[in-house]
C-alpha cells in the first residue's frame, strides 16, 4: 500500500490524505479524505475486497466456505458549525454502495438475499460535541462528550461517546473512555 498527504492547498489549511492498498488475492482499495479544518470533511473510499469467505454461523467444514468479491463505494460529508470554543454541531451524509460478484456457494450456503446484485445505503445524522481537550489528535488534558444521532431506512442508531484526559507526572496521561451504542430497527 501507499501513503500520501498534501497540506496548505489553500490559505485555510485544506488537507488531502489518501492510501492506496493491493490485497494478496487480488483486491484493492483506495481512500481519500479531503478537509478544511473546522468547516467540512469529504472522505471516500473505493475498492474490491476480492474472495471474502463466508463460513456461516457455528462449526462449518474448512474448505466449504461460499466465496464472493464485493465492490464497495463509500463517500461520507461532515460539516462543522462551531457555536462557541467548546461546543459544535457537526451534521453529516453518508452513501455506501456494494456490488456482490463471482459468488461460489459453499456449505452452507450464502443467504437468499446475497444475490449477483447492488445495494445501496444512505443515512443521514447529527453529532454535538462539546470538547475543550488541549489537542485533538494527542490530547493531554481536557474532555470530550458527545451525542450522535444517524437515521437511514430501516433503523436509527444513538451513540454516546464520553472522554476524560487527566495529566500526571512526568508526561503520563490518564485517559478514560465510555462509549455507548443503541442501534433500533430492523436492518
Amino acid at each position: 500500500g501507499g501513503i500520501g498527504k498534501l497540506s496548505d492547498l489553500s490559505v485555510k489549511n485544506d488537507s488531502l490524505t489518501f492510501l492506496g492498498d493491493l490485497t494478496e488475492n487480488g483486491g484493492s482499495f483506495v481512500n481519500f479524505i479531503y478537509a478544511r479544518p473546522l468547516a467540512f470533511e469529504l472522505e471516500g473510499n473505493f475498492g474490491l475486497a476480492a474472495k471474502e469467505r463466508f463460513y456461516g454461523i457455528g462449526g462449518s467444514p474448512a474448505n466449504t466456505y461460499s466465496t464472493f468479491d464485493n465492490e464497495l463505494k463509500q463517500l461520507r460529508l461532515k460539516y462543522f458549525f462551531p457555536v462557541n470554543r467548546i461546543l459544535s454541531f457537526q451534521p453529516f451524509l453518508y452513501y455506501a454502495e456494494n456490488n456482490f460478484k463471482n459468488i461460489t456457494a459453499g456449505n452452507p450456503p450464502l443467504s437468499a438475499g446475497l444475490a449477483e446484485n447492488t445495494s445501496r445505503y444512505y443515512l443521514a445524522g447529527l453529532k454535538l460535541a462539546a470538547d475543550s481537550r488541549d489537542q485533538a489528535d494527542n490530547p493531554s488534558s481536557g474532555a470530550l462528550v458527545a451525542g450522535e444521532f444517524d437515521q437511514a431506512s430501516g433503523f436509527s442508531k444513538v451513540v454516546l461517546d464520553a472522554r476524560k484526559y487527566l495529566p500526571l507526572s512526568g508526561g503520563r496521561v490518564l485517559a478514560s473512555r465510555l462509549n455507548l451504542v443503541q442501534a433500533l430497527g430492523d436492518s
